[in-house]
């Protein structure tokens, strides 16, 4: 059964058993982290990248990190409510893909 950290800044890490240290490893490593995403989605998609804002960081195995971003905009702060953009790290915490999911 995974389990929830929660940062005092707001972020929530859902660790797996077992990944506790790679999961240490993400978390310190998170702000490089959300560069290679940031930069990453913003080759595929048109957002402005200040519009992204990380809601969880998720650790399934010691070799798999997936963030998960929210986005939204000044001038339409209703456009991608309901969207997801995951980014999906390797264990060598290098950005190996992204999903956009609608919730």
């Amino acid at each position: 059964m995974s389990r929830i950290q929660r940062h005092d800044d707001g972020l929530e890490v859902e660790v797996h058993p077992g990944c506790e240290e790679f999961a240490a490893r993400v978390v310190a490593e998170r702000e490089a982290l959300v560069g290679k995403a940031l930069h990453l989605l913003s080759l595929y998609l048109h957002h402005d990248r200040r519009g992204f804002w990380l809601d969880t960081i998720t650790v399934p195995t010691a070799g798999e990190a997936e963030l998960s971003f929210s986005w939204s905009s000044a001038e339409e702060p209703e456009a991608e409510a309901y969207t997801r953009f995951d980014v999906f790290f390797s264990a060598d915490l290098h950005p190996v893909g992204f999903a956009v999911r609608f919730h």
